[in-house]
């Protein structure tokens, strides 16, 4: 099978796929501003901020200034300036640096459709497969992670890119209805050889050498198959991306001394850098008979990770990313599990860590969601790993962290969420 050449390179336009519709009967006044910056990023909105009187201090978008690619369209980073020694401006200009820099960096190590000269990213490891090649330590650094957890998830590089140019970035096509592997048996026979081949460490595997030194190892029959198939893609961190971009930022702020601000993703990966104490509160957005809920908000007062994975679309940056049907209205979102069939566990699962980052949270949790249904056993022996959630399902709000602060559950037009601790 040909990949279609015509999409391998995003952008695709932002196609707006057919959103779920955000009822007016489900909101409160006072959370409508709330759910439009969800809806652009995920983000940790603070409050309890006013005794800062400084008259420059106060919160700000940090923005990337590059005319290089970079990822500013992925995320929002917000920051308190002013309340340290530095004027608010000069702090503001240090931070807008650190960030332009690394955003364009990370765009280049991630990219895996294009190379860039001097640097080796997932592009130039796709095309230069059974050879030594120094990698940048954070490329490094994030393969040591998948490693150190038993993933192979990096390995579906060839099936995730299938998924993106035959469903991913169309609205109502008829090719993508005739693609579904539930439906159609060759297509799902072909992604389940890619998955085998993912699978297996003899086929396809990254050895990591020492001194930021890999060599990505694939298999003749499977670089035969590829060739035979057009697959162009081994490797890639696909959904899982922007975890491991957000955890690089977070790592540049913390090592510079700026603390006070919080960054996100439209994909739902947040770092919240602040540790003093304020209070901040976090929405959790839950599908309940096809319509979207403000469910409740989750309350929290120190540094932490988030993470919020969701089976539908939010917005025109997840055209690249799920395929709604309008004959069936079936959802096609962006995780494939092992057998090469998309799944997901449950509608909505938001995690939090006040001790990893994004990036190891979601090599941990992406089995779990990958699934028919939520293995709560599992979701619950994260938690010895210092990872807790919560999840929705039918009118209720599932937890398993018995210190979370959940509060202003929904309640109106015959719909009342009540929730209820899960922690055995």
């Amino acid at each position: 099978m040909r990949n279609n050449k015509a999409k391998d390179n995003m952008p695709r336009g932002f196609r707006p796929v057919k959103r779920i519709e955000l009822s007016e009967k489900n909101f409160k006044p006072r959370v409508i501003l709330a759910v439009i910056l969800l809806i652009v990023g995920l983000i940790a909105i603070g409050y309890a901020l006013s005794g800062w009187l400084n008259e420059e201090a106060g919160w700000v978008t940090v923005e990337v200034n590059s005319s290089e690619p970079n990822c500013k369209d992925d995320f929002v980073f917000t920051y308190y300036v002013g309340a340290g020694e530095a004027s608010a401006t000069n702090e503001k200009k240090q931070i807008s640096a650190l960030y332009s820099e690394a955003s364009v960096k990370a765009y280049k190590l991630f990219d895996r459709y294009e190379s860039y000269e001097g640097m080796a990213n997932i592009h130039y490891l796709n095309t230069h497969v059974n050879q030594t090649v120094e990698v940048d330590s954070v490329l490094y650094k994030a393969f040591e992670l998948f490693r150190e957890n038993g993933s192979r998830y990096l390995y579906l590089g060839a099936i995730h890119s299938e998924y993106s140019n035959l469903f991913f970035g169309y609205e109502d096509s008829p090719i993508s209805e005739d693609m579904d592997p539930y439906t159609n048996s060759e297509i799902e026979e072909y992604f389940g050889k890619l998955t085998e081949y993912a699978e297996d460490s003899e086929h396809i595997n990254l050895e990591l050498l020492g001194d930021n030194r890999v060599m990505l190892k694939v298999s003749e029959e499977y670089l035969a198959f590829a060739e035979e198939n057009g697959i162009e893609v081994f490797i890639d961190f696909f959904r899982m991306k922007n975890a491991f971009v957000v955890d690089y930022f977070a790592d540049v702020m913390m090592a510079n001394g700026f603390t006070y601000g919080s960054i996100s993703s439209f994909d739902g990966y947040a770092r919240n850098l602040d540790n003093r104490g304020n209070t901040y509160a976090l929405n959790f957005f839950d599908l309940y008979e096809k319509e979207l809920f403000i469910a409740g908000k989750m309350i929290y007062s120190r540094s932490a990770s988030l993470v919020s994975l969701r089976s539908y679309p939010m917005g025109e940056l997840d055209s690249y990313w799920f395929y709604e049907s309008a004959i069936s209205g079936k959802i096609i979102p962006p995780y494939v599990d092992y057998d090469g069939l998309y799944r997901s566990a449950v509608n909505n699962l938001t995690s939090y860590s006040t001790e990893l980052g994004c990036a190891e949270m979601i090599v941990k949790l992406m089995p779990v969601f990958i699934d028919e249904y939520l293995d709560t056993e599992s979701l619950n022996a994260l938690c010895d790993s210092g990872i807790s959630s919560i999840w929705g399902k039918n009118g209720v709000i599932y937890y398993n962290d018995e210190t979370l602060k959940f509060e202003e559950l929904y309640e109106g037009g015959g719909i009342k969420y009540s929730k209820q601790l899960i922690n055995e």
